[in-house]
């Protein structure tokens, strides 16, 4: 799976050794397998959907929204989950899927002004929104160093990459 295999990528994983790779290996396995990840957008969409209606439900198909924002969006649902043990292992990698998801553009590096294509530009917006939803993930979920991280970078990264895409 692209996600599972994008977030073993990311540094703060691949500086681990052996047995916590394999540790992070078997939770990314779990909670982004395909009837885990059904199960977790279910949650986020009949739990958090409600409050805070930034994805368009009517129009979301998880074949045509990228892989930052799905994974996001079931981690966040993975909060909801009735099984402790999967709202244990969402809080444990958030650190990692952070770091994959604040990666992208155009929340990383250059910012993406003056790209042509709309599927560029709507693969943007769903990268924002991923960005949006890790922040939330951060402050509800976080622990201390995460609402730090999320107040000192990512907000500010969020709402450039929103800027220089003309969100904002």
């Amino acid at each position: 799976d692209v996600i599972i295999k994008s977030i073993l990528c990311v540094p703060s994983v691949t500086r681990m050794g052996e047995a916590e790779q394999e540790s992070v290996t078997a939770q990314l396995k779990h909670l982004f397998a395909p009837t885990s990840t059904a199960k977790f957008l279910r949650y986020y969409f009949d739990c958090w959907h409600p409050n805070c209606r930034y994805v368009h439900k009517p129009s979301f198909r998880v074949d045509d929204t990228n892989e930052p924002l799905l994974a996001s969006m079931a981690l966040l649902g993975a909060m909801y989950s009735p099984d402790e043990d999967e709202r244990t292992m969402a809080s444990e990698i958030m650190y990692h899927a952070e770091k994959y998801v604040f990666f992208h553009e155009p929340l990383f590096g250059e910012q993406s002004v003056g790209k042509c294509s709309a599927a560029a530009q709507h693969g943007d917006f769903q990268t924002i929104q991923a960005g949006l939803c890790m922040l939330i993930i951060q402050f509800w979920t976080g622990d201390e160093a995460a609402k730090q991280r999320a107040m000192a970078l990512r907000f500010d990264q969020t709402f450039k990459a929103a800027q220089a895409s003309g969100l904002l």
